[in-house]
C-alpha cells in the first residue's frame, strides 16, 4: 500500500508542476498579444486561470496526502 501512496505522490505532483508550467505558458502568451486582440488575450488569461485552479486543487490533494488537512 505504500508503494501505491508513493507513486499517486509522484504522479500528482509531476501534474501540479505540469499545470502550474501551463499556466505560465498561458500569461506570458496573454502579455505577448497584442492589445487590440481583445478574443486572444482574454482566451490566455481564462486558460491561465483554469489551469492555476486545477494547480490549487492538486496542491490540496497533496496537502491531504501529507498530513495538512485543509
Amino acid at each position: 500500500m505504500q508503494q501505491e501512496v508513493k507513486y499517486v505522490r509522484i504522479y500528482v505532483e509531476g501534474l501540479h508542476k505540469r499545470y502550474l508550467n501551463e499556466a505560465n505558458e498561458h500569461l506570458e502568451n496573454h502579455k505577448k498579444e497584442d492589445v487590440l486582440n481583445v478574443i486572444s488575450k482574454e482566451y490566455h488569461l481564462t486558460a491561465s486561470k483554469e489551469y492555476l485552479n486545477k494547480a490549487q486543487a492538486l496542491m490540496n490533494v497533496l496537502d491531504f496526502m501529507n498530513g495538512k488537512f485543509l
